[in-house]
């Protein structure tokens, strides 16, 4: 299957993180968790693969969040891409701007590059075992 593909199967589907840190991360969701749904995907070749969700809103330093962009921990971990769809739970960093607030402002990261105006939690993704084609908020997919 090309990427294109994988990507397309990717689009739209529920995704559930579980947050490990800060360690007393909350979000709408819950404690050390996060529900959402993929909401764009690329695999460019000088970055890791990567998804952008949009997530259950949780707050960091008084910003509200609603966006988060999931790579892999670490080259070892595999493609981030490929995993999901294995259905795997893959280690991830779950990096975020302040200023994506509204979905017009969300654009993938450079992850070789600092974040300047937001952070990253330490946890793990994977494909939510709900209906794969709501959008993990309770809401179905537009």
């Amino acid at each position: 299957m090309s990427i294109q593909d994988q990507i397309a199967r990717l689009i739209g589907r529920a995704v559930e993180c579980s947050v490990g840190e800060p360690w007393d991360f909350q979000s709408e969701a819950g404690q050390n968790r996060l529900t959402g749904v993929i909401i764009a995907a690329a695999a460019p070749d000088d970055n890791p693969s990567r998804v952008l969700c949009r997530v259950s809103k949780f707050t960091s330093s008084d910003h509200s969040v609603n966006y988060i962009q999931a790579t892999t921990r670490s080259a070892s971990s595999g493609d981030l891409i490929e995993s999901l769809l294995a259905g795997e739970r893959v280690p991830s960093n779950l990096a975020f701007r302040y200023s994506w607030n509204n979905p017009e402002a969300v654009t993938f990261l450079d992850t070789r590059q600092p974040i300047t105006d937001g952070t990253w939690l330490i946890g793990s993704i994977r494909l939510a075992d709900i209906d794969n084609r709501t959008d993990g908020l309770g809401e179905p997919e537009a």
